[in-house]
């Protein structure tokens, strides 16, 4: 699993509750924080939904 954060939780599952849901389930989980000149952040992700597992995912943001 990707994370892309600014660090706000404005809706969905709290950040913790995903990360302790995928430490339990042993998935991997890794973070892109970017440096914000706002408080606020928007990332847009394109590609697909699922990825199968030890296959390559594109995806362009």
């Amino acid at each position: 699993m990707l994370v892309i954060s600014d660090g706000q939780s404005n809706s969905g599952t709290p950040v913790e509750e995903a990360l302790s849901y995928c430490y339990k389930n042993n998935f991997p989980v890794s973070a892109l924080i970017p440096r914000t000149v706002e408080e606020d952040l928007s990332v847009e992700i394109e590609g697909e939904n699922e990825a199968v597992i030890d296959n390559k995912a594109f995806f362009q943001g």
